[in-house]
């Protein structure tokens, strides 16, 4: 899966060929960006980031947004240009853009 940074369009693609399957619309509802997007298998839920400090949690067979979580810092500060997303060890690890940091989330309470 794939998705534009502005275009608010996305792209299914087959693993095997890479043959572009389906193609799609998407909003985030704040930012409508396509920052970064990466899978959680056990939840069977595509992660996506606008640039926000939201997480947008969407349905792997539907693409409909489930919920949405906001990312905090220790501190409790909220954390936006959350970009290029990974899911690794039950969290959600993003760069942050512009800064040489990474943090990982938890996806329930963000």
């Amino acid at each position: 899966i794939e998705i534009t940074w502005k275009q608010q369009t996305g792209f299914i693609y087959d693993t095997g060929t890479l043959e572009k399957l389906q193609e799609f619309k998407y909003t985030t509802g704040r930012g409508d960006q396509g920052w970064g997007i990466t899978y959680n298998p056990s939840e069977q839920e595509f992660i996506v980031s606008d640039g926000s400090k939201f997480l947008y949690f969407w349905d792997r067979d539907t693409l409909a947004e489930k919920r949405t979580v906001t990312v905090t810092r220790f501190d409790g500060r909220y954390q936006n240009q959350l970009n290029e997303l990974e899911f690794m060890d039950g969290l959600v690890c993003c760069n942050i853009w512009h800064s040489d940091d990474i943090i990982c989330v938890d996806p329930v309470t963000g």
